[in-house]
């Protein structure tokens, strides 16, 4: 079950990987070089959560699938 809306504001990505490093079943980045999301539910939330906390632009926006709240940033 998904915890999560995940959203990456990729014009302002510079794809640094924090997140992919944070959560790998998740995020990864692109022939773009950009962060994407691979599989909302492929790591545990708090690791998910770690990652959007890791990037250093606050590019990655995380939602709350029930109550639609901004968990990060």
């Amino acid at each position: 079950m998904t915890t999560y809306d995940i959203r990456i504001d990729r014009e302002n990505c510079v794809g640094d990987g924090l997140c992919r490093e944070e959560a790998p079943g998740t995020f990864d980045v692109d022939g773009e070089g950009k962060s994407v999301v691979m599989n909302p539910d492929g790591d545990p939330a708090e690791d998910i959560l770690r990652a959007a906390q890791s990037c250093p632009l606050n590019v990655i926006t995380l939602l709350d699938t029930r109550t639609g709240a901004t968990v990060c940033p």
